[in-house]
């Protein structure tokens, strides 16, 4: 995790050297405001949690270093709250009042997808560390992602099953980004592996 989120801290600050940054003290610089809203309360807050601090640390890290081209960086966070309808007005108040740079942040998939379109009208560039393949397909211009994406990960859990023997299994999904990306994949990779679903259910 430290080094995906380094290379997303680094990798969002890279517009605001790229545009012109204030070389010298780190402590006199205008700082790159970059926004994360993550999921810090709610279902799967330990998640957020855990991105929080690797933020926080990595945020440290460079800022110990002199900064990106001398000046430090700056995160405002969020509670996301793991709701759709909280993370698109944050996302609007990081982009039209907090005037982030970029944005780090939002843990599930459930809640990312939502975001997306205003993101992208605003062009902002934004990483998320959410895995649903439906974050960055089809491409876009200012949106990525940095876990594997739900093919990657289902063809993994087959070969496991084909290893072990598994031949049937049953396949209980949520009805989110997440849950429809993991399913879609195992119906579409499963016959490949000789793996066959014998059950299916899906909750919210």
């Amino acid at each position: 995790m430290k080094k995906s989120f380094l290379r997303g801290i680094l990798g969002l600050a890279a517009a605001a050297v790229l545009s012109g940054g204030v070389a010298g003290d780190v402590g006199a610089a205008e700082p790159i405001r970059i926004g994360s809203p993550l999921l810090l309360s709610g279902h799967g807050a330990f998640v957020g949690g855990a991105e929080k601090n690797t933020i926080e640390m990595m945020r440290d890290e460079v800022n110990a270093a002199g900064g990106i081209n001398g000046r430090p960086l700056e995160f405002i966070f969020y509670d996301t709250e793991a709701k759709p309808d909280v993370a698109v007005r944050l996302i609007k108040r990081l982009i039209q009042k907090d005037k982030v740079t970029a944005i780090l942040g939002i843990s599930a998939s459930w809640v990312a997808l939502p975001i997306i379109p205003i993101v992208e009208k605003a062009g902002v560039p934004t990483i998320i560390p959410a895995s649903t393949d439906a974050i960055v397909v089809p491409v876009r211009k200012f949106v990525f992602k940095t876990p594997a994406g739900d093919g990657v990960v289902v063809d993994k859990l087959l070969q496991h099953m084909k290893a072990n023997g598994i031949s049937k299994i049953a396949l209980v999904t949520t009805q989110d980004g997440y849950g429809s990306g993991g399913h879609d994949q195992f119906i579409k990779q499963s016959p490949n592996y000789g793996v066959k679903v014998v059950f299916e259910d899906r909750f919210t």
